[in-house]
C-alpha cells in the first residue's frame, strides 16, 4: 500500500502495465488517495517517518469513525448510554487486533461500508439517501472490494421490506453505474481489474460445499473464536429465545410473500435493517469469506461484529426485566473481547491479569532488530530487500522489489475462457524481465545487501519469491547474519538473513 501511495505522490500510476509486478497492489485504490490529505498535513515530519505515519494515522482516523457510525445507530434506537459504552470498546478492540490497524484499506472500507447503511436507514430510505449509499458503496468496492456487501445488502433490504419498485429501480442504477465505473477504471488503470478482482478469484479457492476440509476447519476456528469473543451477548440471545420463544416462533409462522402489487414490500412482515444485515452477513461469512486463509477473525469483527452488537443489544430495549443480566452479560462480553483482541495481540496468553516479564525485553530486542536494519538499509545504495522491509527502503527513496503483494504475480491472468477473452493482457513478459532484472543484478554482486526472509509459519526454506535460484545467491554472496524477526502488533514471525557480496 505504502509503495503505491508514494509512486502515486510522485505522479505515477501503480496500476500501469510497466510498474507490474513492483508496485502491484491487489486492493484497491482509494485507500492511497485518501492518505494524501495526511501526507500533507504531516508535512513537518521527517521523510522517513512521514509515509508509515500518514497511513497508521488514516487507518487510525477511520477506526474512531467505524466505531462511531455503530454509536450513532444505537443513540438513534435510544439504547441507554451504558450499553453504547460497552459496544464502542467492543468494536474498538476488535478493529485494533491483527492486521486490521496496520498501513492498510480495511478502516476506510468498513466506514463507507457502514455509511452505505446508517444514511438511508437514518433517512427513512429516501431518493437522495440512496443515491448517497450507492456512491459510498462504489467507492467502497474501489477500497477493498467485499466492502460492496454494504450497499447489496441495504438495496436488497429495501426490496425485501420497503417496497419491491424501489429495491429493484435502484439496485439496476447500482449495478450499472459499477459497470460503467469499471469500465473507466479500466482505461485508465490498466491492471486494476487484474489485481483486484481477477487475482482474488483465482486465489479464493474457498467454498462450502468443496472437499477442502483445511478452509472449512478455518471457518469453524473463527466461529468457535468469535463465540468466546462475544460470550456474554451470545448468552444474552439465547436467554432472550428461551424467554420468549414462541413470539419467535408466531413470526416466521405468520409471514408471507407478496409478489403481485409492485410497490408493496417483498416480505409482509418487517425485521430490523441491522437483524436482516447480520444475517446475510453471516451466510456470506459462512459460504463465501470465512474460509479463505490470511485474514483471521477479520471479516468477522468488520462485517459481521457491527450488526451483531447493534441487533442484540437492542433488545435490551425491549425486555427490561432481563436488564441487569443484560449489563452483566455485556460487561463479559467487553471482557472477553478486550482479552481476546487486546491481549492476546501484545501478551502471550498467560492469563489475562499475568505479566510477562520477557514480553518486555522482547519488546526491546525488536525494536533493537529493527533498528539494525534500518541502519543496513540507509547504508546501501543498490539493496534488495524482502517485503517486510520494504517500508524502510521506500521511505529512504531507494528502489524496492517486492511490495509485499508481487508474490501473487502469477495468479492475476484469468482462468475462465470468456475472461481470458476479455482480459487478454499477458503478464508473463513482465513477470520474467522483472525476474532476469534481479538475477542479473545478483551474478554481477550489484546488491550492496541483500536481506531475505522465510516465513516462520510456513515452516521450510521457501526463500523471498523474487529468487528465482538460491544458488545463485550462496555463490556470489556470503550470510553477514541471521536473526529472528518479529512485528509487534501482528506477531507475525519471520527468519532473516542478511547477504554481503563475496570478495
Amino acid at each position: 500500500m505504502i509503495l503505491s501511495t508514494d509512486l502515486i505522490l510522485k505522479g505515477g500510476n501503480p496500476y500501469d502495465f510497466i510498474n507490474h509486478p513492483v508496485y502491484m497492489n491487489i486492493y484497491g485504490i482509494m485507500y492511497n488517495y485518501v492518505v494524501i490529505p495526511f501526507y500533507k498535513m504531516l508535512s513537518g515530519v521527517s521523510h522517513e517517518r512521514l509515509l508509515l505515519l500518514a497511513h497508521r494515522a488514516a487507518t487510525g482516523v477511520f477506526i474512531f469513525l467505524s466505531c462511531s457510525i455503530v454509536a450513532l445507530i444505537m443513540l438513534r434506537l435510544k439504547i441507554k448510554p451504558i450499553f453504547i459504552y460497552g459496544a464502542f470498546i467492543i468494536q474498538y478492540a476488535s478493529l485494533i487486533f491483527f492486521v486490521t490497524p496496520l498501513s492498510k484499506p480495511d478502516s476506510l472500507g468498513m466506514f463507507l461500508f457502514l455509511l452505505c447503511i446508517y444514511i438511508p436507514w437514518r433517512n427513512d430510505y429516501s431518493r437522495n439517501s440512496l443515491i448517497l449509499s450507492i456512491i459510498f458503496g462504489l467507492l467502497s468496492f474501489y477500497t477493498k472490494i467485499y466492502f460492496v456487501l454494504g450497499t447489496i445488502m441495504l438495496l436488497s433490504y429495501v426490496f425485501f421490506y420497503i417496497s419491491k419498485e424501489k429495491g429493484l429501480k435502484w439496485m439496476t442504477v447500482f449495478f450499472a453505474s459499477l459497470l460503467l465505473s469499471l469500465f473507466f477504471v479500466n482505461r485508465y488503470y490498466e491492471s486494476y481489474i487484474y489485481y483486484t478482482i481477477i487475482h482474488h478469484i483465482n486465489a479464493n479457492s474457498y467454498n462450502i460445499h468443496s472437499n477442502n476440509y483445511h478452509h472449512i476447519k478455518y471457518l469453524l476456528y473463527q466461529l468457535y473464536y468469535f463465540g468466546k469473543h462475544s460470550a456474554g451477548l451470545i448468552m444474552f440471545l439465547l436467554l432472550i429465545l428461551i424467554y420468549n420463544i414462541y413470539k419467535h416462533i408466531d413470526y416466521y409462522k405468520y409471514i408471507k410473500i407478496d409478489y403481485k402489487i409492485i410497490k408493496n414490500p417483498f416480505f409482509t412482515h418487517q425485521i430490523s435493517l441491522f437483524t436482516y444485515c447480520a444475517y446475510i452477513s453471516m451466510i456470506v461469512l459462512v459460504l463465501i469469506l470465512g474460509g479463505s486463509n490470511g485474514a483471521w477473525m477479520i471479516y468477522f469483527f468488520q462485517i459481521y461484529l457491527p450488526f451483531f452488537l447493534i441487533s442484540t443489544i437492542a433488545l435490551t430495549n425491549n425486555y427490561n426485566v432481563l436488564r441487569h443480566i443484560s449489563i452483566i452479560l455485556l460487561s463479559l462480553s467487553v471482557y472477553t473481547s478486550y482479552s481476546y483482541c487486546l491481549f492476546w495481540a501484545v501478551i502471550p496468553p498467560m492469563g489475562v491479569f499475568s505479566i510477562d516479564p520477557s514480553e518486555i525485553f522482547m519488546n526491546r530486542n525488536v525494536e533493537a532488530q529493527w533498528r539494525q536494519y534500518n541502519s543496513l538499509i540507509q547504508k546501501g545504495k543498490n539493496i534488495l530487500v524482502a517485503a517486510p522491509l520494504s517500508i524502510s527502503a521506500v521511505s529512504r527513496g531507494q528502489k524496492v522489489y517486492d511490495s509485499g503483494f508481487s508474490c501473487y504475480r502469477n495468479e492475476v491472468m484469468p482462468k475462465n475462457p470468456v475472461l481470458k477473452k476479455i482480459f487478454s493482457n499477458d503478464f508473463d513478459g513482465y513477470n520474467e524481465l522483472f525476474m532476469e532484472t534481479i538475477e542479473k543484478q545478483i551474478l554481477n554482486k550489484q546488491f550492496d545487501i541483500i536481506i531475505l526472509y522465510k516465513d516462520h509459519y510456513e515452516g521450510g526454506g521457501v526463500t523471498n519469491t523474487f529468487i528465482r535460484n538460491i544458488n545463485d545467491i550462496d555463490k556470489n554472496y556470503q550470510v553477514k547474519f541471521s536473526s529472528n524477526f518479529q512485528f509487534l502488533h501482528s506477531r507475525e514471525k519471520y527468519f532473516m538473513s542478511v547477504y554481503y557480496p563475496r570478495q
